[in-house]
């Protein structure tokens, strides 16, 4: 026995798992043990047509000669001498059962079987286990054959390794059990494909084929701490513990990452060093594990003699693998891709199921696994037919169920989501843990899809799919993380109404290709247009505009202009430096009604609702009501107008001042007002603006000729025109050096002016 330094006897010390890697199969150069069997007498052709494949057969190097087992001497002199027991050796079932032979020419010593089939958890079933047992072994004459022997093991817990802390093997349930029984729960168990299992045990003590095995084979089962130079561990005695140890040992040298590594490795011909060896750039896992396992390579002539003997430097445990699996199973290699073609059809094979895809699918399958490698058909009979391949993948062991898209499985959280793809939990292409594991994973499936591949994201919801028109409205829709979206099914688009209208980010402008204006569409169907960039500015909306086609637009109606003057939830808001204010005081403001999605998307204050008083950059205040803005003249009219000392003030742009109708000023009745947009002078009377022709016409009425501009306001279209003869009280007057004289004629020409304006004139007594 070798044991790792620093490690103890696996059998001493149940929880020192990595340690089970030290239990190494060292009997490579000497034949198998075999047993005595007595049957009819065979022809001496017979014999001899045969003894050149049974005697390599007999040196598959599991099991060590011991001085104290004289089965184990007689056999190995029986074969060294190159005599032997006709009865023996025309009875041998290993012999028997081959009809041909792994051309080895193709053997690869750096890769002798690939990781996929070597850690294939579902590679057979039990039952297939058991059907393959019975073909190779047939009438069992002693009782003891695999075929038809129980194992008896106890239950274990998950193991992992001490030193990486990866999965060796999950829990095993124990108990009594036909050997193939035991086989499948170790494979599913440990990842270790069950083909090789079955190899192993014909390797080490020709157990698969063996009609009449005897108590020593089957305690050596495996090889398991069989080492060369001493006696087998008893902690390991028997079918059941050389299985459970033999195939975690398996397992054991990939998750702890002990003895042999794929790389560069010097890998002997035989025990005797003078024998040589060559460095090997072991190209897997699986070939690493076999030659920490059985650590030499067969030489020239071991590769020359087929199954027969080649010379004394010659070893054959990988050799006869090697050739068992590619005459039992096939190719060593063939299965790595999953997909196969069988002239124009193309099947994807897992667990032991074949799936025919379908030219829909074809193009996911092959993002995920590869281009198809040729097979006859032959190769493909011996699976169970799946039927068609579907993109709802199931991982048997652990219940998940993907999807197969972008070259990744994309879990399901439920099977309503399932449903909702056009999928069934029910109804699944089951693919094995180990091949499901090599899929990449890519993010979990959404309510958000696409029809076709590059195509535009759509939200699914109650049986409508709504085009979303980029990522942005995607992740709006989706919490504000863009969703990944998978390619649906054609058949399952079927079950879906595409609706007309593309949804957009909320909040954000686009240009109307009719007519090159700039819009803001709504979550309803709905379009704002917006005629000046500062309006989005108090909006708080970005001043940004992307170009879309007409079609984007397919199912908006028009519904008006957006300006600062908002309502969401029937409250209603006037927007300034990118906040909403409640207000109660816009009559006369048309507001436009935004949907809840725009709304929420802007920042609205939490103050009361107050009269709106707008101040731009340079302090002018202007005061809307009646759907105008009126300029304040003083901040004692200011408070007049709030009704108190602290009034709301909003600042916004002189732009959105502009942009606004400005109606007609506040200000002291008699007081000459000009706009910024005109040079005309006007006699401020209340609400009532009167042209001013001529400075002379003010001074005769007695008035001051001083100007206040006001920047925006409208001008009336037909404004009365200020002359001398004015209408007090009913009352027609001319002016006359600043006081107002009754005047019985050109009462026609006279302007009436307000109680107040009247008030500040001077009157002939």
């Amino acid at each position: 026995m070798r044991v790792k330094p620093g490690e103890v006897h696996p059998a001493r010390c149940a929880a020192s798992l990595d340690s089970l890697v030290t239990m190494r199969n060292f009997r490579h150069t000497v034949p198998m043990r075999r047993r005595s069997v007595h049957s009819p007498r065979r022809t001496f052709a017979a014999v001899v047509a045969v003894l050149g494949l049974a005697a390599g057969l007999l040196v598959g190097g599991a099991a060590p000669a011991s001085a104290a087992d004289p089965v184990d001497a007689f056999v190995a002199g029986t074969v060294t001498d190159g005599s032997a027991s006709t009865a023996a050796l025309a009875e041998s079932s290993v012999a028997n059962d081959i009809v041909k032979a792994a051309d080895l020419s193709k053997f690869d010593p750096t890769n002798i079987i690939s990781d996929a089939l070597f850690y294939d958890g579902a590679a057979m079933s039990a039952a297939e286990i058991q059907s393959f047992l019975d073909q190779k072994i047939g009438a069992c004459q002693n009782g003891k054959c695999l075929n038809v022997l129980n194992a008896s093991i106890s239950s274990r817990d998950a193991r992992s390794s001490s030193s990486t802390g990866a999965l060796i093997c999950s829990a095993i349930q124990g108990g009594t059990m036909r050997v193939s029984e035991l086989i499948y729960r170790l494979q599913v168990a440990c990842g270790i494909s069950a083909k090789v299992i079955l190899v192993t045990l014909q390797k080490e003590q020709g157990l698969t084929t063996s009609k009449a095995p005897s108590d020593w084979n089957l305690n050596a089962a495996m090889g398991q701490a069989c080492p060369d130079t001493a006696p087998c561990d008893p902690a390991f005695k028997g079918v059941g513990p050389q299985l459970v140890g033999g195939v975690t040992q398996l397992k054991t040298y990939k998750a702890a990452k002990f003895g042999k590594q794929p790389g560069v490795n010097y890998i002997q011909y035989n025990p005797n060093a003078s024998c040589g060896g060559t460095n090997l750039n072991i190209q897997n896992w699986a070939t690493a594990s076999l030659y920490t396992y059985t650590p030499y390579q067969p030489n020239a002539a071991a590769l020359r003699a087929g199954y027969g003997l080649g010379d004394g430097c010659s070893s054959y445990g990988n050799r006869n693998f090697y050739q068992y699996y590619v005459d039992w199973f096939g190719s060593t290699q063939i299965r790595s891709s999953l997909i196969y073609s069988v002239g124009p059809d193309i099947y994807f094979v897992s667990g032991g199921v074949r799936f025919h895809i379908t030219a829909d699918e074809w193009y996911y399958y092959r993002a995920a696994f590869g281009s198809p490698v040729a097979v006859p058909s032959s190769h493909l009979e011996g699976f169970t037919d799946g039927g068609s391949a579907t993109r709802f993948l199931r991982n048997p062991a652990t219940g998940v169920v993907a999807y197969l898209d972008d070259g990744a499985t994309h879990r399901f959280s439920s099977c309503s989501v399932v449903s909702q793809w056009g999928g069934s939990c029910n109804v699944t292409t089951a693919v094995a843990a180990n091949d499901f594991d090599r899929i990449s994973v890519g993010p979990e499936m959404t309510s958000f899809a696409r029809v076709q591949r590059g195509g535009t994201v759509h939200q699914m919801a109650a049986g409508v799919l709504t085009p979303l028109f980029d990522g942005a409205a995607a992740a709006f829709y989706n919490g504000g993380v863009e969703p990944y979206a998978a390619v649906l099914m054609p058949v399952a688009i079927a079950q879906w109404r595409i609706a007309d209208r593309t949804l957009f980010e909320p909040g954000r402008f686009i240009v109307n290709p009719r007519d090159g204006r700039v819009i803001v569409p709504t979550a309803d169907g709905r379009t704002y247009h917006l005629p000046v960039w500062s309006f989005a500015t108090e909006l708080g909306i970005p001043t940004r505009a992307t170009v879309v086609t007409d079609g984007a637009l397919k199912g908006y109606s028009d519904a008006g202009t957006l300006t600062p003057f908002v309502t969401c939830n029937g409250v209603t808001y006037v927007a300034a430096s990118g906040m909403l204010h409640p207000t109660n005081a816009t009559d006369g403001f048309a507001a436009a009604a935004l949907d809840d999605a725009t709304c929420g998307r802007l920042t609205r204050s939490d103050a009361a609702a107050a009269p709106v008083f707008l101040r731009q950059s340079n302090g002018d205040i202007y005061h809307a009501t009646a759907g105008v803005l009126r300029h304040v003249a003083t901040m004692e009219q200011l408070y007049s107008l709030a009704q108190t000392s602290s009034p709301r003030l909003l600042n916004v742009t002189a732009a959105t001042i502009a942009a606004l109708p400005v109606g007609v000023p506040y200000g002291t009745p008699g007081e000459l007002v000009k706009s910024g947009r005109s040079a005309n002078v006007y006699l401020l009377d209340g609400d009532n603006l009167i042209y001013v022709g001529s400075f002379t016409d003010v001074v005769t009425l007695g008035l001051g000729t001083s100007v206040r501009t006001v920047p925006f306001f409208e001008l009336p279209a037909s404004p009365d025109v200020l002359g001398r003869y004015v209408t007090c009280s009913g009352t027609t007057y001319v002016a006359s050096s600043g006081v107002l004289v009754r005047s019985p004629s050109d009462a026609g020409r006279a302007i009436a002016l307000s109680e107040t304006l009247c008030g500040r004139l001077a009157f002939q007594p």
